[in-house]
């Protein structure tokens, strides 16, 4: 008898287990693609080093390539889910003016705390440059076309990237937004809804940490692993923030142009910057992605949460109001 119950335990076992992995293969197959493609580009930026920059435009696509195929291959509802359609425009105009608003208020932070200061000759761009490719500024120097200055490129720069770059910028957001907001979070909102904000976060942060490896190396030690928890912070803030973007407006586009618009507005002021404390300015980036948060929640906007569906029949989730 006891055998008997010993075997249908385990028969009960198998069959949970099983089932498990059938109600959530699509976030099994997905995460389990996104770590070999993470340990492939690890891998690649310590052989290459520097080098490794080459193909970091296309790591940053790989979660939306990693969705894709897991939609293709693995997702019981193909696209039928993923938000593909933009739906009104107009708002894209706000959503614009709403992620340079918060470049904004992201800088003045910089600025008012010291930990930036205004370099308006473009040697801190230069010194960008030679800290992720040694040797490039001069490079760059030498091709620059006759008749335009440093100070004119980087205004140029600046202009495109508030402006015109986020045309083709949108696609590295949509690379990002189309795997992490259009499939993961659904997915682990349907397990646990209040811990799939703080999950998907850190995995989003994680997904981030090889890119480290193309920059400037730094001893690891009690700083290094502050600054690394003050960034996990900001990135759990921001990854609520894009999925809030995500549910409110029923539509991937809407945090993909988000997405390629705070890259963008942000990397263009940084031409005229120099970071002066590096640990200080990832704080007060991180604090004002938490309070963003803390804004949407203060005027109710995370409600829309409550009637926001993670797997509907044909829709990415609540439709803005």
């Amino acid at each position: 008898m006891a055998e008997l119950q010993n075997r249908e335990g385990h028969a009960e076992s198998a069959a949970s287990a099983s089932s498990l992995l059938k109600r959530h293969r699509s976030l099994i197959a997905y995460l389990a693609l996104l770590a070999m493609v993470c340990a492939g580009f690890t891998w690649t930026a310590l052989a290459l080093g520097k080098s490794a920059n080459l193909v970091a435009a296309f790591y940053m696509l790989t979660p939306a390539l990693a969705a894709a195929v897991v939609r293709l291959f693995v997702h019981p509802q193909r696209f039928r889910d993923a938000a593909l359609r933009p739906g009104p425009l107009r708002r894209y105009l706000w959503l614009w003016l709403g992620a340079l608003g918060l470049v904004a208020v992201q800088y003045a932070a910089f600025l008012g705390a010291g930990a930036a200061s205004l370099e308006l000759t473009g040697q801190g761009f230069l010194a960008q440059i030679d800290a992720v490719m040694p040797g490039g500024s001069e490079q760059m120097l030498k091709q620059l076309p006759a008749g335009l200055s440093l100070r004119q490129m980087l205004a140029l720069y600046t202009g495109g990237g508030l402006t015109l770059f986020n045309l083709p910028g949108i696609v590295l957001g949509f690379g990002e937004e189309f795997g992490w907001r259009g499939l993961m979070f659904p997915q682990l909102y349907r397990i646990w809804p209040r811990a799939s904000f703080v999950v998907g976060g850190l995995i989003w942060f994680g997904w981030h940490l090889p890119l480290a490896l193309l920059g400037p190396s730094k001893p690891f030690g009690l700083l290094a692993a502050l600054d690394a928890a003050l960034l996990a912070v900001g990135a759990v803030a921001t990854f609520v923030l894009f999925a809030w973007l995500f549910a409110w407006g029923g539509s991937i586009w809407v945090p993909s142009l988000f997405h390629a618009v705070l890259n963008n507005g942000s990397r263009a002021l940084s031409y005229w910057m120099k970071v002066e404390n590096q640990l200080g300015a990832n704080a007060l980036l991180s604090a004002v992605m938490v309070l963003a948060v803390v804004l949407l929640w203060r005027t109710g906007q995370l409600r829309v949460f409550a009637r926001w569906n993670p797997d509907p029949a044909g829709a990415g989730g609540a439709s803005a109001a």
